[in-house]
């Protein structure tokens, strides 16, 4: 028998969901996932946080600060308000950036991680 694995899901069902912080707050939703094809992996999960800022603005966010609990309609950020409310930020409309790999290892290096290509 094979067993199940709760941190698997797909797009589709990821998509829209609440992100919330670790008491259950709603920060924001997810609004798509950045896949990183030629290294099999998922680069970035990208957010919006509406009730903080304003505006156009996405934030891209290293899967890993998420966790998803199947039987609930939301995912967890594991990171501090603060910490999100001072986060790099990308333009709605600007997805170029998202392949930029100085970009990407700043945005790796706000939240304390190595970028997964180095």
């Amino acid at each position: 028998m094979l067993a199940t694995r709760s941190s698997i899901a797909s797009v589709a069902d990821l998509v829209g969901r609440a992100a919330c912080d670790g008491g259950g707050e709603v920060l924001g939703r997810v609004e798509d996932l950045v896949l990183d094809i030629d290294a099999d992996r998922v680069a970035y999960v990208l957010l919006s946080f509406g009730g903080f800022i304003r505006g156009d603005r996405l934030f891209a966010v290293p899967v890993r600060l998420l966790s998803l609990d199947p039987g609930d309609s939301a995912v967890t950020v594991h990171v501090d308000r603060t910490m999100l409310k001072n986060a790099p930020v990308l333009a709605a409309n600007d997805r170029e950036t998202l392949a930029d790999r100085r970009w990407g290892m700043g945005v790796y290096a706000y939240y304390g991680y190595t970028p997964y290509w180095e």
